[in-house]
């Protein structure tokens, strides 16, 4: 394809959630695109019916998406034969690390019990295709060397809560409420005398907020509040003050993240390790309004949130905030994502491609960045058996280096990308790869700590060098196009891509209001400086679910007309 072309992608869950596709309505979505001067289609690939996770029955705000997969069992070969029929080049993005989403139920709760599919801390997740339930163990794995044995039947005898600074607080020892739970639900409030002390002391740690901001940092004075005489043996833990109206013109004046904001510790004074929690699980469809909200439904644990504050003596009006929540321990693996140290796991990715290039798929891209992979410890992962295995055959009985099991893990994955080449070459197809600006720097968002396997080397420059890729798709989730223009980093990406011929392409999303809202202006002035920058060869809308939706019919409704014209015409003026 020659000049500067448009592009879109669609991450199809996003589109059935509320609505059902139809294939009538795919074909509606692309002749759509099509006229709006798009030349090439990137389609997110969670397989079919026979994959589960998005498609099964069972979880409300998914239920659209299984009736779609009732019409039609595979929607990637009725995408990819609307993108031919239109004229339209297909791209079937591969997402190896994501098997699901970091979806959760508590413990006790009817969903948990209904339609759970494995147990995690806090209760059962919710959402994890059908390779993940028949192979829970090679997810990616927790290191196991720092939880301590009988941790579920250590008492928890003291509890420190830390304010973000040293400033007074009108909490209490009377304010104080410790409220219990065997199941993460129905929690009770217990009626019990311990002592209480209120000071100044140094910050344990740097605490930060979930954008990476500095509420305090390490050995700063803070006010900290020290519960003690506890026996608490209970399996979930709530912490949480009587107030009933704010402090002045403030919710509270004890401020901090849910992961800073407590510790706990038990008869020997050493600290128990903990996850935390603030409110319901992130992707978990909520609970009706009435009743006492997470304290009757359940708190979501460990879920990549821990970061936001938490205002302690903010008062309980829908009983979703103004707590934190802990629980003994941390997750064995991640929720969803798949360790590709694993032969098992690599087979299965390649089935996958194999399937997309019989479908008719033109190209195939891989995409490292996820949503199976939330947890508030990302650096205490990717510690499976098999790389253990490996680094020991490497470096016998040394101590464990994780900068070493990075490179196992970096060598585990460039290597399947060399089996994916090979397969897609075998079909004459082409293939690319993301190289995400936010992902690849030594300094990623702190924010997006979430979305990626930590502890596993990127080894980028190696697939140029070696020429995996046809293509490259520049991609940033928070960043600006004007910082990707000019950061040093994203500039070297973009410098090496150039010098061993890789075409490159970049998305911008479109973002419907919150931190970063997209107007029209903005979009346009994103498409104009990436195409006069004349180093990319095409502009990917992100994404199509933003711009319109199905009828549930044979057609599709225009959600943002106004974005669809702009983009039109500023592509046909180029043109």
């Amino acid at each position: 394809m020659n000049g500067f072309f448009l592009s879109a992608l669609v991450d199809f869950p996003d589109d059935c959630v509320d609505v059902v596709y139809t294939p009538e309505s795919i074909d509606a979505m692309v002749a759509k695109l099509k006229e709006m001067g798009v030349k090439r289609l990137y389609w997110q690939n969670y397989g079919d019916i026979r994959h589960g996770g998005f498609w099964e029955k069972g979880e409300p705000r998914f239920i659209t998406n299984y009736k779609t997969l009732q019409i039609m069992n595979d929607p990637n070969k009725v995408a990819i034969d609307a993108a031919h029929r239109h004229g339209l080049e297909f791209c079937m993005v591969m997402k190896p690390y994501e098997h699901g989403v970091s979806m959760s139920y508590p413990e006790g709760s009817q969903k948990a019990k209904e339609i759970g599919k494995l147990p995690c801390i806090g209760g059962m997740l919710g959402c994890v295709d059908t390779f993940v339930q028949e192979h829970p163990e090679m997810r990616i794995a927790r290191r196991k060397d720092d939880i301590p044995d009988g941790l579920d039947q250590t008492p928890v005898t003291r509890i420190e809560l830390y304010k973000y600074d040293d400033s007074p607080t009108r909490i209490k020892k009377e304010n104080i409420e410790i409220w219990v739970s065997e199941l993460n639900v129905d929690y009770k409030k217990l009626d019990i005398e311990f002592g209480f002390t209120d000071e100044i002391a140094p910050a344990y740690c740097d605490f930060r907020g979930f954008m990476g901001e500095y509420l305090a940092e390490k050995n700063a004075p803070v006010r900290k509040l020290t519960l003690s005489g506890l026996h608490l043996l209970d399996k979930y833990i709530i912490v949480t003050t009587n107030f009933t109206e704010p402090a002045g013109e403030n919710s509270g004046d004890f401020k901090n993240s849910a992961v800073d904001i407590i510790r706990a510790f038990g008869p020997d004074g050493n600290e128990i390790p903990l996850c935390y929690g603030r409110d319901y699980n992130y992707w978990t469809y909520y609970p009706p309004v009435e009743g006492r909200g997470c304290f009757e439904y359940g708190v979501g644990f460990d879920d990549a949130f821990g970061n936001l504050t938490v205002t302690l003596d903010e008062p309980k009006t829908n009983w979703r905030q103004g707590f934190v929540a802990i629980t003994r321990g941390r997750n064995a693996y991640l929720p969803a994502a798949l360790c590709e140290s694993y032969p098992e796991v690599r087979e299965h990715w390649l089935s996958m491609i194999k399937d997309a290039l019989d479908a008719g798929a033109d190209m195939i891209d891989f995409r490292i960045e996820n949503h199976s992979s939330h947890t508030d410890d990302p650096f205490a992962y990717g510690y499976n058996d098999v790389v253990l295995d490996e680094y020991k055959k490497r470096y016998g009985d040394a101590p464990v280096d994780v900068v070493r099991i990075a490179e196992i893990r970096g060598e585990y994955y460039s290597q399947f990308l060399r089996d994916a080449r090979k397969l897609v070459l075998s079909y004459g197809k082409k293939m690319h790869h993301h190289l995400n600006v936010d992902y690849f720097r030594e300094d990623p968002p702190y924010q997006r700590r979430m979305a990626y396997p930590w502890n596993m080397r990127i080894e980028w420059e190696k697939w140029l060098d070696e020429g995996l890729l046809d293509e490259a798709h520049i991609r940033s989730h928070t960043t600006t196009t004007k910082f990707i223009l000019n950061d040093p980093f994203s500039l070297r990406v973009i410098d090496m891509c150039k010098k061993r011929g890789v075409p490159m392409n970049i998305n911008r999303y479109i973002f419907e209001g919150g931190l970063y809202n997209t107007t029209i202006e903005s979009y346009e002035e994103d498409y104009n400086l990436i195409r006069a920058k004349g180093c990319f060869q095409s502009f990917v809308v992100y994404e199509v679910a933003s711009l319109m939706t199905s009828d549930e019919k044979e057609g599709i409704v225009v959600k943002m007309p106004e974005m669809c014209e702009t983009i039109s015409k500023m592509h046909a003026d180029y043109c």
